[in-house]
């Protein structure tokens, strides 16, 4: 009868199966101290924290540079030890300290890499500044927009792509530069993909390659007919 009650109480407080932590698993580490995590019994899971669903404890691990902290203490906060560590883990972009794909010269943390091109200061772009979101938006290489420096010339004719002429159309002073690509594979009327950029001709090329229907044969045809008038009228 003495045995029958023991082994009554014995399971009365023995937690039940599915309450029970796993004893063969050493508890995982806190997120954010050096205390061990608890273990949710509702969920059948260890917790992140050392609370279960938070840290409780002040006496914290920076998660930048892993010295430990106490809480709102010389300047530390709940996840970091020092400004310099928020600054760090708070932004992670500024990890890296990016430089001019030109010139190489440290970019200020407020500037990034883009989405076309990478980071290329200020200084590098000036002499292409009025140009270069059009080289942007037909997502032509940087390599290729840097050789504009010292070869400013249309792929065709030769003439400076540069310098500002007064449009026809709109009256404003704009570059020669006209991105050519292949209207087989993006339109005229949209930029360009990148993959299809043909060169970097001037307006007036741009416009007699449309007028040839950008077919060769047409164009040899013209200038051979061109060299047969100029030798004719010799």
């Amino acid at each position: 009868m003495v045995n029958e009650q023991l082994s009554i109480l014995e399971l009365a407080t023995q937690p039940s199966q599915a309450q029970a932590q796993p004893a063969e698993d050493a508890p995982p580490r806190c997120r954010m101290c050096a205390r061990p995590a608890r273990w949710i019994t509702t969920a059948q899971e260890w917790g992140m924290y050392c609370a279960g669903r938070a840290c409780s404890n002040r006496e914290r691990i920076c998660q930048q540079c892993g010295n430990t902290f106490t809480m709102s203490v010389d300047g530390a906060g709940t996840k970091y030890c020092s400004t310099e560590c928020k600054a760090a883990g708070y932004h992670p972009y500024r990890r890296t300290q990016h430089r001019c794909a030109w010139c190489g010269k440290e970019a200020p943390h407020s500037r990034r890499p883009g989405s076309v091109w990478p980071y290329i200061c200020d200084n590098c772009t000036a002499p292409i500044k009025h140009v270069v979101d059009r080289l942007k938006s037909h997502r032509v290489p940087h390599e290729r927009a840097r050789q504009l420096l010292t070869e400013p010339g249309c792929e065709i004719c030769g003439v400076d792509l540069l310098k500002r002429v007064r449009s026809s159309g709109h009256g404003k002073n704009t570059a020669r530069l006209v991105v050519d690509h292949d209207h087989d594979c993006c339109p005229a009327s949209t930029h360009s993909c990148g993959q299809c950029v043909r060169g970097l001709i001037c307006h007036s090329c741009n416009i007699a390659a449309g007028l040839v229907r950008d077919d060769p044969k047409i164009a040899q045809a013209l200038a051979s007919y061109l060299d047969r008038s100029r030798e004719s009228a010799a």
